[in-house]
């Protein structure tokens, strides 16, 4: 069985098509691989067989908010946060400069 891709704990930015008002920052409450969701993801996966596939439960998204009604997001409706990275773009130019070298 692969690995899920988003790990529990982990912010997500959910982009989901059916539930675009539902749209931003959330965290990954639970994830569970395709086929072992109680509804079997029939109507979150809208029918498709995608072995692979697995469903995540957000933070603060209750079945009932969503259009499909189970609660999960499929992998495809979700994008990683990047981590900021810490350094100013001018400081990245600063540090590709050439220094002085004495021999």
């Amino acid at each position: 069985m692969n690995k899920p891709y988003f790990e529990v704990g982990e912010t997500v930015i959910l982009r989901s098509p059916n539930s675009p008002a539902l749209g931003g920052e959330y965290i990954v409450e639970h994830s569970l691989p395709y086929g072992e969701h109680p509804n079997k993801f029939d109507s979150e996966f809208h029918n498709v067989r995608v072995t692979e596939a697995f469903g995540y439960k957000l933070v603060g998204i209750e079945p009932k908010d969503t259009t499909h009604g189970s609660g999960y997001f499929r992998q495809s409706s979700l994008k990683k946060k990047h981590k900021p990275f810490g350094k100013s773009f001018q400081e990245l130019i600063t540090n590709l400069q050439p220094t002085e070298t004495t021999l």
